[in-house]
């Protein structure tokens, strides 16, 4: 599925912060760089800074909808 980029403002703050925050949580790397790598292609779908970062929910909707693993990654 193609989507069209908005703004690439704050897609890197938004996969540092989902990573950092997935590593507190306990998730090993590879889950914590799935996540957030899916909270920054949420992030640049839409337009503007704080308000394209992703909450949780949009993020595990994200990952069930879009990533083979689905139901492996521990989203809490």
């Amino acid at each position: 599925m193609r989507k069209k980029l908005s703004l690439r403002t704050a897609a890197g703050d938004t996969f540092i912060g989902s990573f950092i925050v997935a590593r507190q949580q306990g998730m090993t790397v590879k889950d914590a760089l799935q996540r957030a790598s899916a909270a920054s292609a949420i992030a640049v779908s839409r337009a503007g800074a704080q308000e394209s970062i992703p909450n949780v929910e949009e993020i595990a909707t994200f990952l069930n909808d879009h990533c083979r693993s689905k139901g492996k990654l521990a989203i809490q």
